[in-house]
C-alpha cells in the first residue's frame, strides 16, 4: 500500500478514468486500459488497485479473467467532478507531504539548538 496514492499520479489516474468513461463497456480488462492509457499492463493494474475509491476490481468471471470497473458512486458523477476530486486529493497529499518535511526539519533544528551549548562546552571556544 502506498501512503501517497494521488500525489504525482494525477495524470495517470485521470487517463485511466477517461478510458472507462470513453469506453462503451462497463468493465474493462487491464490490457484494454493499458493500451488506451499508454501504460504498461502492470502499471495499470497497480494503479487501479491502489486507487480503490475510483476503480473496482470485479470477481473473476467464468472466463477466469479479472476485470475492473468504475465504482457506481464515481460512474454516476460527471467526469469534471471526478477530475476535480482527484486534483483535490493530490493537493491534500502534497500539503501533507510538505507538512511532514517541515516537522522533520524543525525537529532537527530544535535538537541541534539544544545540543549546541553542550558541544560548545565540550570543544570549548
Amino acid at each position: 500500500m502506498t501512503f501517497f496514492r494521488y500525489r504525482r499520479r494525477t495524470d495517470l489516474i485521470i487517463a485511466v478514468f477517461l478510458c472507462f468513461v470513453e469506453s462503451d463497456k462497463r468493465k474493462l480488462h487491464p490490457t484494454e486500459v493499458a493500451k488506451e492509457a499508454g501504460l504498461h499492463m502492470s502499471s495499470a493494474v497497480r494503479l487501479m488497485e491502489q486507487v480503490h475509491e475510483i476503480f473496482l476490481k470485479l470477481p473473476k468471471g467464468t472466463d477466469g479473467l479479472t476485470y475492473y470497473a468504475l465504482r457506481p458512486s464515481i460512474a454516476a458523477q460527471p467526469p469534471d467532478d471526478v477530475i476535480l476530486m482527484v486534483n483535490r486529493r493530490a493537493l491534500k497529499e502534497t500539503a501533507l507531504f510538505y507538512t511532514w518535511i517541515t516537522l522533520i526539519v524543525l525537529a532537527l533544528a530544535v535538537v541541534t539548538m539544544a545540543a549546541l551549548p553542550s558541544l560548545k562546552l565540550m570543544f570549548g571556544s
